[in-house]
């Protein structure tokens, strides 16, 4: 089924799509794709034909027709924008005011981009870079679907020379897939980035997945989907610097391959970028036995945690527990007080082909932080009270039906409960032998680090271990900020041009809340609201062509200055 969808953007333009539903058997839903087909004349109200549509076939005219637009062969100018310049010439001569534009977000975050060598890492791709630059601090500042860009760009004041890039749907289309299709430029970005960030000693390396709606996409498959949908996926795989956080490169993946398969490929892609000597941070999700043998036999360093599921974690743990208590094991993170002990960790080396082989020893490093203990341990007994006493309010006819509420109403802590009798009457009551065990492991954890070229201290270890705490906060702004938690496209160079976007957008917000974090500004202000206070610096456009910078409000000269922003000069 195909009709007719009007858009109004935020200027007030009214764009005109050709939507077509499509029934997937395989999903026994429906799914809509759309061809952007023009605008409508403000005056006339007519349709006037994109550029990259060359004709519109007799059943899209009935369909307009239908939907009451009229239209006559009339295609519009530059893909229906109204340039800057673009103003009768009859006009030029008085200075009345146009139009008042936004130009905080945008200065702010390309002078970000420019003291992180980002719009030099860029420049392999010639002219789209500076496109490209600009879809980036777009999606930051808004997360919104690509094909919303131009409508938001029209009211933004873009850096010269950029300001007559073509930024309507079909155009960024086809600039995406010709980005995404160009590996051999991708190549070059990353390794000039990778240079740009003075080749990080430590890498944080980890994969999600995307789901997709498309059919077509040669990367989909089913595999273990991170966000428990019932979709086909492509994994991404991304490497970030281990200390800022900031992503280094990235690689789109077919969705049923494995964590640990990607991990030792990678490693090869990053050599060729220029990264021949780091650590990898790895997950706990990483680590078994095997995939453990197969790092040492690729020879990579690594420091990776160890969850305590793990018999051996357990028993480390415990016995480093008496040690810990003392001071003199206590180290200063940032103004964090941990304790820290080291030990051995042994790895099992036996194959079928070497079965004498003897296993190897690395080291281990075990962490206790008091803080973080005495939190889980109120939290965890505070819940389990409230539950225990919301028990107590029920009225069980049998066990069967007691253990049927303690599934559904505790979730994670139903290990912590029981059910027993008293005179016939099923209660629910603690685990107190349980309890006391997961308190005595709270605060506790095991990493185990293997590096042949510098020697692993604790500090390092432990700034490696947290870096890690980024990575899922990359992978949350990756998909829901910057709006890739779909894949909607067939195309696998459309794919990887819009990831690669997002990928982009990903280091712009991290920089800026590391600015943040520098200034402090963190603790009382969210990236939303420093986006909402650089908004407010503007420009009035006068008719004949002239700009000026209206007054910036205190708080936002005050936001510019914590932020080591200038003020821009027209």
């Amino acid at each position: 089924m195909a009709y007719i969808v009007k858009q109004t953007s935020a200027t007030g333009k009214i764009y005109v799509h050709l939507a077509v539903n499509h029934h997937i058997s395989a999903l026994k839903q429906a799914r809509q794709s759309r061809q952007h087909l023009g605008v409508l004349d403000a005056e006339s109200g007519e349709l006037l034909l994109s550029k990259a549509v060359q004709q519109i076939t007799p059943d899209i005219v009935a369909l307009l027709a239908k939907s009451g637009i009229a239209y006559h062969g009339r295609h519009a100018p530059a893909s229906g924008r109204q340039r800057k310049n673009a103003l009768p010439s009859a006009l030029r001569t008085h200075d009345v005011p146009s139009a008042v534009e936004d130009i905080g977000e945008m200065h702010a975050l390309l002078h970000l981009c420019r003291d992180l060598g980002l719009e030099r890492s860029l420049s392999v791709f010639a002219q789209d870079g500076g496109a490209l630059l600009i879809l980036a601090i777009w999606q930051v500042c808004t997360g919104d679907a690509q094909y919303l860009a131009e409508s938001w760009l029209d009211t933004r004041v873009l850096p010269s020379g950029w300001a007559a890039a073509d930024f309507s749907s079909p155009s960024l289309s086809a600039l995406m897939e010709r980005i995404g299709g160009n590996q051999t430029l991708l190549d070059r970005f990353f390794r000039a980035w990778i240079a740009e960030r003075a080749f990080p000693q430590a890498v944080i390396y980890d994969t999600t997945s995307i789901s997709t709606y498309s059919e077509q996409l040669a990367e989909a498959e089913w595999g273990y989907n991170r966000d428990k949908e019932s979709l086909p996926q492509i994994n991404l795989a991304m490497a970030m610097d281990g200390m800022s956080g900031t992503p280094l490169a990235f690689r789109l993946l077919p969705g049923s391959i494995a964590d640990v398969t990607t991990l030792l490929i990678t490693g090869k892609f990053l050599a060729e970028y220029g990264l021949t000597t780091f650590s990898y941070s790895l997950d706990r999700g990483f680590y078994s036995s095997a995939n453990l043998h197969e790092l040492l036999l690729a020879s990579l360093d690594f420091v990776i945690g160890v969850p305590f599921t793990n018999k051996q974690a357990v028993q480390v743990a415990r016995t480093a527990l008496p040690l810990l208590q003392s001071s003199k094991c206590s180290l200063l993170y940032g103004d964090q007080v941990m304790r820290q002990t080291a030990t051995t960790w042994e790895v099992c080396m036996k194959t079928k082909a070497a079965p004498d082989t003897p296993p190897r020893s690395l080291k281990a490093f075990v962490f206790f932080d008091q803080e973080r203990a005495t939190n889980q341990t109120l939290q965890r007994e505070r819940k389990l009270l409230e539950l225990e006493r919301l028990a107590a309010k029920q009225s069980f006819d049998d066990r069967q039906e007691a253990e049927a509420w303690r599934m559904e109403n505790t979730k994670h802590l139903a290990r912590f409960l029981q059910t027993l009798d008293h005179d016939g009457h099923p209660y629910i009551t603690r685990r107190d032998d349980l309890i006391d065990e997961a308190n005595a492991m709270a605060g506790l954890s095991v990493y185990v680090a293997h590096n042949e070229q510098t020697p692993m201290t604790a500090e390092r270890a432990l700034a490696v271990a947290r870096g890690r705490d980024a990575v899922e906060k990359v992978f949350d702004v990756f998909k829901n900020d910057n709006h890739q938690s779909r894949l909607r496209t067939g195309k696998s160079d459309v794919a990887q041009g819009r990831v690669f976007v997002a990928f982009l957008a990903a280091i712009v917000r991290t920089n800026l809340e590391c600015r943040m974090r520098e200034a402090k500004l963190n603790k009382h202000l969210s990236i939303d609201e420093v986006l909402a206070g650089l908004r407010k610096i503007r420009v009035v456009r006068f008719e004949s062509g002239n700009r000026v910078l209206l007054e910036i409000p205190k708080k936002t000269r005050t936001l510019m200055e914590a932020l080591k922003i200038p003020a821009p000069s027209l």
